[in-house]
């Protein structure tokens, strides 16, 4: 037998459930709303609307395909060194601009151009406003999305540093369309919170071994600025000033094959002979063995001694002084196997 239902009571339970829903699925809507208003506000009165809102999930290429056109790009940090991005259109950092510089909003089309870093101070108040504004407004949210605890970090220059700063994970998609000083210009602002990643079933020393990986994983695709180095010496100043283009600077013979791999410290990490790839100028990287040989090179032409005041000992000579010691290093293991390229 089967328990008959009122409809009315029936239409007023789907009611109330659709009212709940609409509730929960406008919280974070209502949230950033009042959050925009709140940042704007909170500089010089600014009238800032948020006049729509769109969210989604994407994965990171999507989130550096964001990255186009003239836009500021500001890498955010939350909790647990987790990392987000958010883009700012030139139309709202102008109007922005325009507010903290002259106290009004124009309402013209700003000139083209690209914001500059003096735009990116201005922004990065604004940017933070909203985020701590976020804070607050969405404790209220039933549906409330991994976006608490951001903050501005830093200013990044285009869609590749993008890609080596943000984590390969699915993100929460935000795009904010602003109206500022009612009507005076309107833009966009992209935000791009990462998901949480669990864990299931690890233990406190597992999960801080899995970023500590993901870390040093990150850490070895930044890119390392290395120096090339022929040969240093040193010479009197009024000499330095005297140099036109076409003189000649002598480079001892030997330094053809100890070419000076150095890093960002100046520490040499490596040394090679000086040589043609596909005609451009080359390096032919030696053994690791053979480091010693161009540390002790390193250590004796940068510090020549002065035999007087105002006169140089040739460095030619002290190189000739210090060849018993490279010799040592040349004592080393040289099998053929012990060489790369």
């Amino acid at each position: 037998m089967t328990e008959q239902t009122d409809p009315s009571t029936l239409r007023s339970k789907i009611g109330k459930q659709s009212a709940q829903a609409e509730t929960r699925g406008m919280s974070v809507r209502k949230a950033l709303r009042l959050a925009t208003a709140r940042a704007g506000q909170d500089m010089g009165q600014l009238v800032a609307t948020l006049a729509g809102c769109q969210q989604s999930r994407v994965e990171l290429a999507q989130v550096v395909a964001a990255v186009d056109g003239p836009q500021l790009i500001f890498l955010i940090g939350g909790p647990q060194n987790t990392r987000g991005l958010a883009l700012v259109d030139g139309m709202l950092a102008s109007g922005v601009v325009e507010h903290l510089t002259t106290g009004r909003v124009v309402r013209a089309p700003p000139e083209e151009r690209d914001p500059s870093r003096t735009d990116a101070i201005m922004l990065a108040e604004i940017l933070d406003r909203i985020l701590a504004a976020m804070d607050k407004e969405l404790l209220e949210s039933v549906n409330q999305p991994p976006v608490i605890g951001y903050q501005n970090l830093v200013l990044l220059d285009d869609g590749r540093a993008v890609s080596m700063a943000l984590e390969d994970v699915r993100y929460h998609r935000f795009e904010l369309s602003i109206d500022l000083a009612d009507g005076g210009k309107t833009g966009e602002m992209l935000l791009f919170f990462p998901e949480p990643i669990v864990v299931a079933d690890a233990g406190a020393e597992q999960q801080k071994k899995t970023w500590q990986d993901a870390w040093h994983a990150h850490v070895d695709r930044i890119p390392a600025h290395i120096d090339a180095i022929l040969h240093k010496f040193a010479m009197p100043l009024d000499e330095l000033q005297k140099l036109e283009v076409g003189n000649l600077i002598p480079v001892p013979t030997e330094q053809v094959a100890a070419v000076r791999l150095s890093g960002s410290d100046r520490n040499a990490v490596a040394i090679g002979k000086l040589g043609q790839a596909l005609g451009f100028r080359a390096v032919r990287i030696s053994s690791q063995l053979e480091l010693q040989r161009v540390r002790t090179l390193a250590e004796v032409t940068t510090a020549i001694p002065a035999s007087e005041a105002g006169t140089l000992v040739p460095a030619e000579g002290v190189l000739g002084q210090a060849q018993e010691t490279v010799n040592s290093a040349d004592e080393l293991e040289r099998e053929p196997g012990n060489r790369g390229t």
